[in-house]
């Protein structure tokens, strides 16, 4: 039998999920910034740039990757001829799905925070719900911009720092860095 602490985590992450799903379904068009984004990433994902030469970086990659991942697991299909093809709505649309993912993540992870910092369970329901409710997080879950990789990679960072693991916390920090280095 589940927890009733348990039951009501699950609870905040279905409303986040519920929340960020629904951001996405009515998502606009890309952003110029999300297009620039997308389109480095979709040069990883079809014409195989991994290394990103294709096009003037002012950001680390990381970003850039899972959107170029996500495009080769959800959009990127071949036609007879083996040739791979790209149709633009299903692009945007897995291109903000690494984002919708890592803004559920970052409510789970608040949640550990909360719990490592303090054990009562009103505290780690607050820190939960405050997160899955918060407009900036509804607003950019389903973008492709690197703000919410670099937030979620950052919060991981101070948890395992408040657990005292100072290695992961550093590497954490280190991949949160790589995501979008500026704060």
């Amino acid at each position: 039998m589940p927890s009733k602490q348990s039951i009501v985590q699950v609870f905040i992450l279905l409303l986040t999920a519920f929340l960020s799903f629904f951001a996405l379904e009515n998502a606009r068009r890309f952003h110029p910034d999300e297009a620039f984004y997308m389109t480095i990433a979709r040069h990883g994902a079809i014409n195989g740039d991994w290394l990103f030469l294709a096009e003037p970086l002012d950001k680390p990659p990381l970003t850039f990757y899972g959107n170029a991942l996500a495009l080769v697991f959800f959009a990127i299909e071949s036609d007879e001829n083996n040739i791979l093809q790209l149709d633009p709505e299903t692009g945007e649309f897995a291109g903000r799905i690494p984002s919708v993912l890592m803004s559920i993540l970052l409510v789970a992870v608040m949640m550990k925070l909360a719990s490592t910092v303090s054990k009562q369970n009103s505290i780690i329901y607050l820190a939960g719900i405050l997160t899955a409710l918060s407009p900036m997080r509804i607003v950019f879950a389903p973008t492709a911009f690197t703000d919410m990789p670099m937030l979620l990679l950052g919060t991981i960072a101070l948890w395992m720092a408040f657990r005292g693991r100072w290695r992961w916390s550093g590497f954490w920090l280190i991949l949160s860095i790589s995501a979008k280095p500026q704060i």
